[in-house]
């Protein structure tokens, strides 16, 4: 079936008063994409149709359908203009309507809202089917409004060029294009590749859709199973998302949060990775969320007319039909965001979003410190974000970037023919129109493979003379340092791998990555952060690892020091003991005795810890005693015996006279 687009383009252009670029201006893109659009050698995505439906004030279904009608006002006449667009595959004739009369600025601009009106009215009364019209017949029917000696003329030799150019351009998308209509697969969709989404950056990675619609991946890059048949990509840390042409989605990478469960979404015609999610703008405007949504990230069931989609760190964002933008999930300065409008486009980096207007101008929103100022980018019709710059791609197919990095601003500069732009980190990389890859910045993972514009490379020299050896803990390499490299990227086939970067031609490795008797291959490559050269090839050698028999490591002793000091002035009071004893140990020492002074310790002892230690015993000098008076005997006085008694007389000394019981007391 006949691509008819490109006819209903140029008539509903005209009739509207749109140059080229007017029209290319309105729809975000650079004139020469939309002038393919006219001439059938290319053909816009969904989004775009209805971007252009609505700017025409006609249905999605007359905009797409080769058989549908298409009622144009007629200003000054009472009928409209009809635009058959019939089944027949025959040499139809096509008759250019012509536009109004050259009118001041102010008056175009009355008569396109009044001829929108008229639409918006005719539509409403419009009946289910439009009446048929004879097969290669088309009427013209004169909208000028000049004197009646005017009506009848016939058409000058610039009306014939225009016709004649018409007819050339629909023989042309006979032969290239099949329209979306025309080879639809069941309830599928059959999307168009737009330039400014073939190409993604990751933090490792960036991937690029072919003309043919597979990916060409570069740097650390997932494995991409099933990426064919692409018209879109998007990526964010360690995943990838793809748009196929039938609305399905596929992804790579890490799936941690379920970002890659996407296999319930179906008629996606816009897709965007974040942080930790996944999320589709579909075909009927709703947006279709998968994987994390602890910040609300998937709060997206409420929107309406959504045409693209874009995501962050915990949030999304969703342009509709009109330009107005939508926000959802935990993300600053949100209200700055949904108070731009006549967005086309929208690029998140870490710090900041950038978004594209109608204008072709941009316009940022911080999200942490300050936005950058783009006010000098002009005529954008691409853009992208990094940590500190904001690129953009203008129509004549160079870059502009806002940024106080001169050295990426010297690169980027050089750059000409650029189709597609993309940026993450301090990185950018781009695409010609011709399929070359060129990049700017930090290539640490080898995003880019320093490309030179005109697809000319410069390797890097090959390592040389690498060097292995082993000590008692360690792994050492060693290799002559390759001139231009920036540094090195070692592997080692670990389980799992070693992957490191080193500045110094050497690297160490802690030999408890490896197994007694294992061999391993080790591979190092001369590397680059800029696009002046190419990665070398790698240089790859083999060792086998031998565990080394360690020495017995001695055990360890530790100090015992004990000070004997006296108390009342600090100075030594005894030689210091010093004794060496291993952890765990006990000690008793016992405090010296010293003539007039008592220790504050008599026995120093404890149990030594693993560490040195120190104490200090003081000496206090001893009080001296107050004598004791010895106290006079008290004399015991002699009791006198009593000498009635035998006994008591012979104590007293006497003669006892038994006869007389008397005593006679001694003389």
């Amino acid at each position: 079936m006949v691509n008819r687009l490109p006819e209903k383009l140029v008539l509903l252009r005209k009739h509207f008063g749109f140059s080229q670029q007017e029209l290319a201006d309105k729809m975000g893109v650079n004139v020469v994409e939309y002038m393919g659009w006219e001439n059938g050698r290319a053909i816009c995505n969904l989004a775009q149709f209805k971007r252009l439906s609505t700017i025409f004030q006609i249905s999605l279904d007359d905009m797409l359908k080769n058989t549908t009608d298409i009622l144009l006002p007629n200003l000054g006449l009472e009928d409209s203009i009809q635009i058959p667009f019939l089944k027949n595959e025959g040499n139809e004739s096509m008759v250019d309507i012509p536009s109004m009369n050259p009118q001041p600025m102010a008056e175009q601009k009355t008569a396109q809202i009044q001829r929108v009106k008229q639409v918006e009215e005719r539509q409403q009364a419009k009946p289910q089917k439009a009446p048929e019209k004879p097969v290669n017949t088309i009427h013209r029917v004169d909208v000028n409004t000049q004197t009646s000696k005017n009506k009848g003329k016939k058409p000058n030799k610039k009306m014939f060029a225009i016709i004649g150019g018409i007819v050339g351009v629909l023989i042309l998308g006979i032969a290239v294009f099949i329209f979306l209509n025309g080879n639809k697969g069941g309830d599928g969709l059959n999307l168009r590749m737009a330039q400014d989404e073939r190409l993604t950056l990751s933090q490792t990675f960036s991937v690029y859709i072919t003309d043919d619609g597979s990916a060409k991946a570069t740097g650390q890059t997932p494995q991409l199973t099933n990426f064919n048949d692409l018209v879109q990509v998007s990526s964010y840390k360690d995943f990838v998302i793809g748009l196929k042409k039938d609305g399905t989605l596929v992804g790579a990478g890490s799936n941690s949060y379920g970002q890659l469960d996407t296999k319930d979404i179906k008629k996606a015609i816009d897709v965007a990775a974040g942080d930790k999610h996944t999320v589709a703008a579909l075909e009927d405007g709703t947006v279709a969320c998968v994987g994390d949504n602890s910040t609300g990230a998937c709060d997206i069931k409420e929107w309406k007319n959504i045409v693209d989609v874009e995501a962050g760190a915990g949030f999304t964002l969703g342009i509709d039909s009109n330009g107005s933008v939508f926000v959802a999930g935990n993300v600053v300065n949100s209200a700055s965001m949904t108070s731009q409008q006549n967005v086309t486009k929208i690029a998140v980096g870490s710090n900041e979003v950038a978004f594209l207007n109608k204008s072709q101008t941009v316009v940022t929103v911080p999200l942490t410190g300050t936005a950058t100022n783009v006010s000098s980018l002009k005529n954008i019709s691409q853009i992208a974000v990094g940590n500190g710059f904001v690129v953009g791609l203008g129509n004549d197919g160079k870059i502009q970037i806002s940024t106080s990095n001169e050295e990426i601003k010297k690169i980027v500069d050089a750059w000409t023919g650029i189709g597609s732009i993309a940026a993450n980190g301090d990185t950018i990389v781009a695409y010609t129109t011709a399929g070359v890859l060129v990049g700017a910045g930090n290539n640490a993972y080898s995003v880019y493979q320093n490309t030179s514009i005109s697809g000319e490379v410069e390797k890097l020299e090959k390592v040389t003379n690498v060097q292995v050896s082993q000590d008692k803990t360690k792994i050492k390499l060693s290799w002559n340092k390759v001139e231009g490299a920036d540094y090195y990227e070692v592997k080692i086939s670990t389980n799992p791998e070693y992957v490191a970067k080193s500045v110094e031609a050497s690297l160490s490795i802690d030999q408890s990555k490896f197994q007694d008797g294992e061999k391993y291959t080790i591979t190092i490559t001369a590397a680059s952060n800029t696009d002046k050269e190419m990665n070398s090839e790698p240089f790859t050698t083999e060792f086998t690892f031998t565990l080394a028999t360690p020495e017995p490591t001695p055990t360890p002793t530790y100090t015992l020091t004990i000070n004997y000091v006296y108390d009342d002035n600090g100075s030594t009071a005894y030689q210091q003991f010093t004794g060496t004893f291993n952890s765990g140990d006990t000690y008793s020492v016992k405090s010296p005795t010293i003539d007039g002074y008592s220790p504050s310790v008599a026995t120093v002892e404890g149990k030594i810890a693993d560490k040195n230690l120190e104490i200090t015993v003081r000496y206090m000098k001893k009080a001296t005693p107050t004598p004791t008076p010895t106290p006079t005997p008290t004399p015991t006085p002699t009791a006198t015996p009593d000498t009635t008694t035998e006994e008591g007389c012979h104590t007293a000394g006497g003669t006892w006279n038994p006869d007389t019981s008397t005593c006679t007391p001694k003389s």
